[in-house]
């Protein structure tokens, strides 16, 4: 309040109160998914707006701070270096968010499903016929993903995948006999988080085995040695009677076994 006193000719003085009022403000916050922020009443012209505000959250995501518009919000930011003019009556700064999450995906051939990385590989897993590999991925900000493969015949480490060069994967693909694979995938999503994932190792064996040192129909007197060339033996049998492999993927036909 400000008094002022005028003095009108011989007649009395008059006193005059004068009535000023500084305008407020309201700061709203956006913060785009992360923990409400309620807004903040009362500003005035010169009040810095982040004075008493306390960071948000957002789970998978770090805070990097507020813009509101094209300007980047500080500590010393006051409510008169966002407003247009002193007729505005709020401005809303938004929050802004680095995702720090990895992007997670899945790695198909046929009913077979893996969706992490396998520090130990073995190739336990048979086909006769081509395959089909099928990689999905997907990632906590909703945006695309980007996905690479590499197939290898044997054990990769992350390492030697961080140096390696991928295919770009657009749709699934077939993996053929005769040959074995790891299928390893590789998921960036738009902020450069990367995630490795891996199958188990993949044999595709249509070769039948070949047997020599016997030929079929054939009559022998004495005991024989017979060869199974065959990468991949589960079992060899003679007359329903499993029979053991020496180190040459060997054994003697003898007349017990006939």
């Amino acid at each position: 309040n400000m008094t002022v006193t005028i003095a009108k000719g011989s007649t009395d003085d008059r006193a005059y109160t004068a009535h000023f009022s500084q305008n407020r403000y309201t700061v709203a916050f956006d913060t785009v998914g992360g923990s409400s922020i309620s807004d903040k009443a009362g500003v005035t012209w010169t009040d810095t707006v982040l004075d008493g505000i306390t960071a948000p959250t957002k789970e998978g995501f770090e805070f990097t701070g507020w813009k509101c518009g094209d300007v980047t919000i500080n500590a010393n930011t006051k409510y008169s270096d966002l407003a247009t003019n002193d007729t505005a009556a709020s401005v809303t700064l938004v929050a802004q968010w680095k995702d720090i999450t990895a992007p997670t995906g899945e790695i198909s051939v046929g009913r077979n499903k893996w969706k992490g990385f396998l520090n130990t590989i073995t190739f336990g897993l048979f086909f006769k016929d081509t395959q089909t590999v099928t990689i999905t991925a997907s990632d906590n900000s909703g945006e695309d993903v980007t996905i690479e493969y590499l197939l290898s015949d044997k054990e990769l480490t992350v390492d030697q995948l961080n140096s390696a060069t991928f295919n770009a994967y657009n749709d699934k693909f077939s993996i053929n006999p005769d040959n074995k694979y790891v299928v390893y995938a590789r998921l960036t999503d738009h902020a450069g988080n990367v995630t490795y994932i891996s199958s188990e190792g993949v044999v595709l064996d249509a070769t039948a085995p070949v047997i020599s040192g016997v030929e079929n129909g054939k009559t022998y007197c004495e005991a024989q040695t017979v060869t199974v060339t065959e990468e991949y033996i589960e079992s060899v049998k003679v007359n329903g009677t499993a029979v053991t492999l020496d180190e040459n993927n060997q054994f003697t036909l003898s007349s017990n076994l006939v």
